[in-house]
């Protein structure tokens, strides 16, 4: 079957792709600093490493894939290329991984990464997906009769644009929470920042309050 897309479409794809990293890092690097420094944490003394260092380590890290101590070179490189203005030691960023004091900061820059895209997107999406995790959990099954072992998994939910796919809102919760609770958050957290077009989800999210919640933000 021949390939009916234009020369020009893969020329384009092909460049995407071999320039992703070298424009990701440049790009995540001026994201996390916007994040201002604290000087102190509750209970702690002062911070010896920049809080936008560590954002940026801790995504990085996530990004390539590697465990802490293979992703100390690309930590070194990005020093190198002026990325950021520390060489954190590998079980830092892993206490910065497990840490959850930089939530928020972290969901406020999904939010401000999709900024960019707010002139050309107003139709979006609300769906939850599962990121399994290396600890386990006992539990007795009903159906099977006996007691299983199973993964312990969090879930994450978010609300992204149908055009572009940008995330704009983004919650973590445990594996039991329900969808729906997490509605009207994403919605209103995005109408913050987007004009409203439409507002797309399945039937995990079907309520009188969240109907109410999008047709109060002016979409449908």
């Amino acid at each position: 079957m021949k390939n009916l897309e234009p020369s020009s479409t893969w020329s384009a794809y092909n460049a995407a792709q071999s320039e992703e990293k070298t424009r990701f890092v440049a790009l995540l690097a001026d994201l996390c600093n916007t994040v201002p420094q604290p000087s102190r944490l509750p209970g702690a003394g002062r911070l010896r490493l920049p809080l936008s260092d560590m954002l940026f380590a801790a995504a990085y890290k996530l990004y390539v894939g590697f465990s802490s101590r293979r992703f100390t070179c690309d930590l070194h490189d990005a020093y190198a290329n002026g990325l950021i203005d520390t060489k954190p030691h590998f079980n830092s960023v892993s206490r910065y991984l497990s840490d959850p004091a930089p939530t928020d900061t972290l969901k406020y820059l999904v939010a401000l990464s999709s900024l960019p895209l707010k002139a050309v997107e107003s139709d979006f999406a609300v769906d939850s997906s599962g990121f399994s995790t290396s600890r386990f959990v006992r539990g007795y099954s009903k159906k099977h009769g006996k007691v299983k072992d199973n993964r312990e998994w969090v879930k994450v939910h978010l609300m992204c644009g149908v055009n572009t796919k940008t995330v704009t809102s983004v919650e973590v919760s445990g594996w039991t929470a329900h969808d729906t609770n997490y509605f009207v958050p994403l919605v209103e957290r995005t109408a913050g920042n987007f004009q409203l077009g439409d507002v797309l989800a399945d039937k995990a999210y079907l309520s009188r309050k969240n109907f109410k919640a999008v047709e109060e933000l002016g979409s449908r």
